[in-house]
């Protein structure tokens, strides 16, 4: 039996819409799809406590720390930022100071501003993966999904997310990078500022590692 050319096309076609159909819809494409928004909780320990894990696989031990978020993906810090950074470095001596940046590439350690942060003793300077710095923490669901994106507002709400997170895993300090320390702050427990009389604010937190309240925030 001999057929036309017209349906030995349409036979073909046929045979190639169920080939892609089967590897969309099988189980292992399934699995390969989901994989991107799976996350496998890791927690690194180390002597002296917590390990934070930067984004080019480098480790650093976080015990008694203070937390610096920059969220705005930039590779560099402002004048301000360093300032910042530098008086809370030199009135807390005693305690390390993660500055946590975001940038796409690296961190520009040719800037001005970073190579005189950089050169403070208790200072830490840690590109990081945001996605696997939350990994198996309550935030991570909420970023893998994006929604953050769908604001004007991303670098504050992602910054918003992390504060709560660091000190929730961590425990320490967390400041805003536009607060310059004018005194030390190292005997502060389980502490944050005010507004005004009825209105806690989150520039400034001061929490024990697992606090209920930074759960629930």
């Amino acid at each position: 039996m001999m057929f036309s050319w017209k349906v030995i096309r349409k036979l073909l076609g046929v045979f190639v819409i169920f080939i892609l159909l089967f590897f969309i819809y099988s189980p292992d494409s399934d699995k390969n799809v989901s994989n991107k928004n799976v996350c496998k909780d890791v927690d690194y320990v180390c002597q002296s406590g917590k390990l934070l894990k930067g984004a080019l696989g480098d480790h650093y031990c976080v015990n008694e720390s203070i937390f610096f978020v920059e969220t705005s993906f930039s590779n560099v810090l402002t004048p301000r930022q360093a300032c910042a950074i530098e008086s809370t470095a030199r009135h807390n001596p005693s305690f390390q100071v993660n500055v946590l940046m975001t940038p796409v590439k690296s961190i520009d350690f040719s800037d001005p501003f970073i190579k005189t942060i950089s050169s403070l003793t208790n200072v830490h300077l840690i590109h990081v993966s945001i996605e696997n710095l939350v990994c198996g923490s309550p935030v991570w669901k909420w970023f893998v999904s994006e929604k953050w994106k769908k604001s004007q507002w991303q670098a504050s709400h992602l910054s918003d997310a992390l504060r709560f997170f660091l000190i929730w895993k961590y425990g320490g300090m967390y400041l805003d990078m536009d607060i310059v320390c004018l005194r030390s702050m190292e005997h502060l427990r389980n502490a944050a500022i005010t507004e005004n009389w009825d209105r806690v604010a989150s520039g400034i937190l001061i929490f024990q590692k697992g606090h209920e309240l930074m759960k629930r925030y």
